[in-house]
């Protein structure tokens, strides 16, 4: 995670804020993450939820609303490493989306480009002015997870809904385990 962001795990017992290595669990272990190859060595995240837990980008608030009201879109690449089998919330800001329907179009161990307009996000709920978190992936069932930042070399990855479209599965505010 590259300064001014951390990675904080968090869940019902509070949060855990990981360090540069890629080695760490939420409080009560309902969350955890390990550095896995992407497009380099330990290059990406593996996320594994047991349970209801957060996986949170956070920083100092940062106004994203001229990005918002752009066509500028949250990217990132996914890679299944186990089927969802509920609800995968993607957040930015306090506002939040089902991306499950996206990933079911990912088979379980390719990696895919996932892309979400910001404009998909509720301005008032995601706050935009003042944004800290401007990447939240959640679940509640059982999760197995990688991600890689779009940075990488994406060239040979396929990608999920092009032209990029809002999806239709709102959700609303982010729950707070805190």
């Amino acid at each position: 995670m590259l300064a001014p962001w951390s990675l904080i795990l968090r869940d019902d017992g509070g949060d855990a804020r990981v360090g540069q290595r890629l080695a760490a669990s939420s409080p009560r272990a309902n969350l955890s993450v390990r550095a896995t190859d992407g497009s380099a060595q330990e290059s990406a995240m593996a996320l594994t939820f047991s349970g209801p837990a957060q996986a949170v980008i956070f920083g100092q608030p940062v106004d994203l609303s001229r990005q918002r009201n752009g066509d500028m879109v949250l990217a990132f690449s996914a890679r299944l490493d186990a089927a969802p089998t509920g609800p995968v919330e993607l957040g930015f800001g306090q506002d939040r989306i089902d991306i499950a329907p996206l990933l079911a179009q990912v088979r379980v161990g390719e990696w895919r480009q996932i892309r979400v307009r910001l404009a998909c996000f509720d301005a008032a709920r995601a706050d935009v002015a003042a944004v800290e978190t401007p990447f939240v992936v959640s679940s509640t069932p059982p999760l197995a997870l990688s991600l890689a930042d779009n940075g990488g070399d994406l060239s040979r990855q396929a990608v999920i809904a092009e032209p990029v479209v809002c999806p239709d599965f709102r959700i609303g505010r982010l729950n707070s385990f805190a």
